[in-house]
C-alpha cells in the first residue's frame, strides 16, 4: 500500500509540472520578427552608426535574435546571413510574433518600437 501511495504522489506531481508548463512556459514561446512598414529599416554594425550592415525593404521582414535595452527603448537585433549582429539604426516597423510549439526554448516578448 505504501508503494502506490508514492505512485499517486509522483503522479500528482507530474501533473502538476505539466500543467505548470502548458499554461506559464508555452504561452511565451514565441518567434519575435521584424516587419518595415511605412519605410525602409537600417540596421548598422553595433559601432559606427555609418555603417550600414543591413537594409530592410518595406513589407520585408527578419527574425529578432534579441533586444537591446538601451533605457529609452528596446533595440532590436538581427543575425546577418554571414553570422554578424545588426543593430537597428532607422526606420518604421512593427514586432509580429508567431507560436514556435511545446518543446522550443521561450523567447523573450518584450521587444517594442522605437
Amino acid at each position: 500500500m505504501k508503494s502506490l501511495k508514492w505512485i499517486a504522489v509522483l503522479i500528482c506531481a507530474g501533473v502538476a509540472v505539466g500543467a505548470t508548463y502548458a499554461f506559464a512556459v508555452v504561452p511565451y514561446q514565441r518567434e519575435l520578427f521584424l516587419t518595415a512598414t511605412k519605410q525602409d529599416v537600417v540596421f548598422y554594425d553595433g559601432v559606427n552608426l555609418e555603417k550600414i550592415v543591413f537594409k530592410l525593404s518595406v513589407g520585408q521582414s527578419v527574425n529578432i535574435i534579441r533586444c537591446k535595452d538601451t533605457k529609452h527603448y528596446f533595440e532590436p537585433l538581427i543575425r546577418l546571413d554571414s553570422g554578424r549582429i545588426a543593430h537597428f539604426r532607422s526606420g518604421e516597423f512593427e514586432v509580429v510574433t508567431k507560436p514556435t510549439g511545446w518543446l522550443s526554448r521561450p523567447r523573450y516578448l518584450g521587444c517594442g518600437e522605437k
